[in-house]
């Protein structure tokens, strides 16, 4: 496996992490509740792993800035982070995409393969 598609790899893996926590925040913000304190009580734990996934992202993206330049793996993680939420929003939580977001997705992809290249 070539250092590039390590880097890319890692990305999609450090995106993947950020989608799920993303998701497990949208999922608790969708639970009924008497007010934001009560839902933060209620949803504690899910609340702590979408945390703890976070800090998880930051300690390895410090551990992959110690090898890789922040200019290749900043855009490859963040991009791939807005498709993955964006994928998580439309597949799991049934939201609509419009014509723009799709577009504007396309052009994401379209960036990411060129910064792979």
């Amino acid at each position: 496996m070539t250092k590039l598609t390590q880097v890319i790899v890692q990305a999609g893996l450090l995106a993947c992490l950020l989608a799920l926590s993303h998701g497990l925040l949208k999922w608790v913000a969708m639970q009924k509740a008497e007010n934001y304190f009560k839902l933060l009580g209620a949803h504690w734990g899910i609340l702590g792993l979408a945390l703890a996934i976070y800090a998880g992202i930051f300690f390895y993206y410090i551990f992959m800035l110690k090898s890789t330049s922040l200019s290749i793996i900043y855009p490859l993680y963040t991009g791939l982070s807005l498709i993955f939420v964006m994928l998580l929003g439309v597949l799991v939580f049934h939201e609509r995409l419009d014509l723009f977001q799709g577009l504007g997705s396309l052009f994401i992809v379209i960036g990411v393969a060129l910064m792979g290249m």
